[in-house]
């Protein structure tokens, strides 16, 4: 176990954050060593942390935000339709975004023609801070809507390629063919 797991104090942390939490490493992505903690009576913050430790030396621990997981997809300076997620018991995972059946993303999300000005905004906000990010190409925003207004989590500079993104932009999506999306990151992408 790392170190500074042993000087943590891991009480002061739950009573700064209060319960549950999320914890990652600082710089991966897809949700690869990322853990919700909802307990502290068996030790469960100092094995999230030993566990998000394993893939990056800097560790974040953050309060855990519940409500609708959105997501958008960024194509340059534009926002693709807005991605609702539902994973099993609210925990969007690795194992729940690449290898579970039981997860289901709603393109376009808004289940009734009322919220069309809610994405819309949305969807402005997000290129905005992938900008404010200096993210540049393709990439995505994580957000969750936990009353009526959203609230970012990150900004992905280099997604991958899973259903989402592609759904998001074709079909009932953005419109745009699988092979056409592929050659406008493509063409949108930077080396050094």
């Amino acid at each position: 176990m790392p170190s500074s797991t042993r000087r943590t104090d891991w009480m002061r942390v739950v009573a700064e954050l209060g319960l549950p939490l999320i914890v990652k490493p600082a710089r991966e992505g897809s949700t690869i060593g990322i853990t919700k903690v909802t307990g502290v009576d068996h030790g469960e913050l100092a094995v999230a942390y030993a566990e998000a430790a394993r893939h990056d030396d800097l560790v974040l621990v953050e309060e855990f935000v519940a409500g609708t997981e959105l997501t958008a997809s960024i194509l340059g300076d534009r926002a693709l339709p807005l991605i609702r997620i539902e994973a099993p018991a609210g925990n969007y995972d690795y194992h729940n975004k690449y290898f579970s059946d039981d997860t289901k993303y709603f393109c376009p999300c808004r289940p009734r023609r009322r919220r069309r000005s809610g994405e819309i905004l949305a969807r402005r906000r997000s290129t905005r801070s992938a900008s404010w990010a200096a993210a540049a190409g393709a990439g995505s925003i994580s957000c969750c809507r936990p009353t009526a207004r959203s609230q970012f989590l990150e900004v992905n500079t280099s997604p991958g390629m899973t259903g989402p993104f592609a759904r998001a932009d074709g079909g009932e999506g953005g419109g745009t063919d699988f092979g056409e999306l592929c050659v406008e990151i493509l063409r949108g992408a930077h080396v050094g």
